[in-house]
C-alpha cells in the first residue's frame, strides 16, 4: 500500500516551507528512517527522514519550490506494487500539529541565538582580521590596529591591507573555474546569496554552541550519526566546507580561504564562542580558526586531523576525485574504515551523489594547494602548545590515510584517545565519539 509523504511541520508558527533537495531519485530505494528529502523554512535546513520502507514514487515538488506544510511531495510504495498516480490531498495548516504528531525523524533545528558576549579577551583577540588579512599585514608591515574593516561586523580583509599600501590585488583565479567562482571569499557583502557556505542547525539547547568541520570529500551530513548521542544541551551548527556538499566552489583555492570562508559563516551566524569539533581537513581548519584568535573557542575536539605531519594518502585523495562510478569509487571509500561493511551500497550513491564537475575540479585544485605530491603543506603542529582552551585528538589506530603516528609527542595538556577504527571514528564509533564530544563540551572554559 502506498504511504504519502507529507511536508512536514517542523516549527509551531509554521504555515509553508522551500523544498531543496531529493536525497533519493524517483524510482530508487530507501526505508524507514533514512534522510529521504531536505527542506529549508526561514529560521534553518534539515533533512527529513523517509516514513517508511519501499520504493520512491510520484514526486510531486522540484527544488527550490515554496511547499505548503500538510501536502503530498510524493509516495513511497511496496517494491513490485503497482503505481497509479495519486491526488494530492488537500494541505493541512488551519490546525497546529500537537508534539506528538511532530515527525520524530530529527530534532527541529531553530533559528540560531547569538549567544551572550564572552569574557573579556587580550586586546589582540578582539581585532577582527581574516587570516590572509594579518599574512598581508606581517608582510607589508602594517598595524592592523590602524586599519579600519570593510568585512562583516568590520572584519578587515586582505583588500583593506592592499588599500592602505596601494598594493595592486593578485590575479584572479584560472578562467576555468568562472564564472561559478566568486572573486573573493573575503567580502561576503560582496558574494551573492549563492555563494554562502552551506550550513545546518540542530538542537534547541542554550549551552555553548558546538561547531562540526567535515574532512575531505565529506559533507555536514555526515556527522549525523555523532548528533544522534548527543543529548540537547546545545545547538549543533554542522558546515560544509567550499566545494563539498551543497556549498558552491570559493577563491581563494588555499588553506587560509578554508579558514576565512568558515570564519564567515560564524560571522553571519553570530556566533561568537563555541565548541569546535573537526575531521581531518575540517580539523585542520579548526585548528586554522584557534591560531588566528578571532573566534572564541571555548574547547577542541579533532579527529584525525591534517596539519601535523607531512605524510598522506595522496592515491586516495586523488582517486576519491577521479571517481564517477560506484565501481571505481568503492575501493577508495575501502581505504577510509577499518569494518569494510560500513562501506554501503547506499553509502557508495551518496557519495557519488554529493560532486558534480565543478565540485570535483575545485577538489583537484585544492589538492594541488593544500596536498601537493601527497604531502600535506600545511603544517599546524606550532599551535598545539598555544592553545588556550581545553583540547584533545581522536585517531584510529587503523587510520590509513594519515598516519596515527602524527598524534605522537603531543603538548602534555591536550587529551589523545586511540580507537581500534580507521580514518572515520565518527563513522566507526558514533557513540563513543560523541561521548568524547559530550565531555570536551563539559569541559569548555566557561
Amino acid at each position: 500500500m502506498a504511504v504519502e509523504i507529507i511536508f512536514p511541520r517542523v516549527d509551531m508558527d509554521m504555515a509553508s516551507g522551500r523544498f531543496s533537495r531529493w536525497l533519493v531519485e524517483e524510482g530508487g530505494a530507501v526505508g524507514k528512517g533514512d534522510p529521504l528529502f531536505e527542506i529549508e523554512t526561514d529560521k534553518a535546513a534539515m533533512e527529513i527522514d523517509a516514513p517508511a520502507s519501499g520504493i520512491l514514487r510520484g514526486i510531486r515538488v522540484a527544488e527550490g519550490e515554496e511547499v505548503k506544510v500538510g501536502e503530498a511531495v510524493g509516495w513511497i510504495v511496496a517494491e513490485g506494487e503497482a503505481w497509479q498516480e495519486r491526488v494530492a490531498p488537500a494541505p493541512i495548516a488551519e490546525a497546529p500539529i500537537a508534539a506528538a504528531e511532530m515527525p520524530a525523524a530529527a530534532p527541529a533545528p531553530v533559528a540560531p541565538v547569538a549567544p551572550s558576549a564572552p569574557a573579556a579577551a587580550p586586546a589582540a583577540a578582539m581585532l577582527r582580521a581574516t587570516p590572509l588579512a594579518r599574512r598581508e599585514a606581517r608582510r607589508l608591515n602594517i598595524d592592523l590596529g590602524q586599519v579600519s574593516g570593510s568585512g562583516p561586523r568590520g572584519r578587515i580583509v586582505s583588500e583593506d591591507l592592499r588599500a592602505v599600501a596601494s598594493v595592486p590585488a593578485p590575479p584572479r583565479i584560472e578562467p576555468s573555474m568562472e564564472p561559478s567562482v566568486e572573486p573573493s571569499i573575503e567580502a561576503p557583502p560582496k558574494r551573492p546569496a549563492g555563494a554562502r557556505l552551506h550550513r545546518q542547525w540542530s538542537g534547541a539547547g542554550d549551552g555553548v554552541p558546538l561547531v562540526f568541520l567535515h574532512g575531505f570529500g565529506a559533507d555536514g551530513t555526515g556527522w549525523r550519526p555523532v548528533w544522534r548521542g548527543l543529548d540537547s544541551t546545545h545547538r549543533l551548527l554542522a558546515i560544509d566546507l567550499p566545494g563539498h556538499g551543497r556549498s558552491k566552489p570559493q577563491a581563494p583555492i588555499c588553506f587560509d580561504g578554508l579558514v576565512d570562508a568558515v570564519q564567515s559563516v560564524l560571522d553571519e551566524e553570530g556566533v561568537r564562542r563555541c565548541v569546535l569539533v573537526g575531521h581531518s581537513l575540517g580539523g585542520a581548519v579548526a585548528l586554522g580558526l584557534a591560531d588566528a584568535g578571532v573566534v572564541d573557542i571555548r574547547a577542541l575536539c579533532l579527529l584525525a586531523p591534517a596539519g601535523l605531519g607531512p605524510e598522506i594518502d595522496g592515491a586516495f585523495l586523488s582517486g576519491l576525485v577521479r571517481a564517477t562510478r560506484a565501481e571505481s569509487l568503492a575501493p577508495w571509500l575501502l581505504r577510509l574504515v577499518a569494518d569494510p561493511a560500513l562501506v554501503t551500497p547506499g553509502f557508495v550513491r551518496a557519495t557519488l551523489q554529493a560532486s558534480d564537475a565543478e565540485s570535483a575540479d575545485y577538489r583537484r585544485r585544492l589538492i594541488d594547494s593544500v596536498f601537493p605530491d601527497g604531502t600535506q603543506a600545511i603544517s599546524l603542529r606550532h599551535v598545539l602548545p598555544q592553545l588556550a582552551m581545553p583540547a584533545r585528538i581522536v585517531w584510529g589506530t587503523r587510520d590509513a590515510i594519515i598516519p596515527a603516528s602524527h598524534a605522537a609527542h603531543l603538548p602534555g595538556r591536550i587529551g589523545l584517545h586511540r580507537l581500534d577504527v580507521g580514518h572515520m571514528p565518527h563513522l566507526e564509533a558514533p557513540r563513543l565519539v560523541a561521548g568524547l564530544i559530550a565531555e570536551a563540551a563539559r569541559s569548555a572554559v566557561p
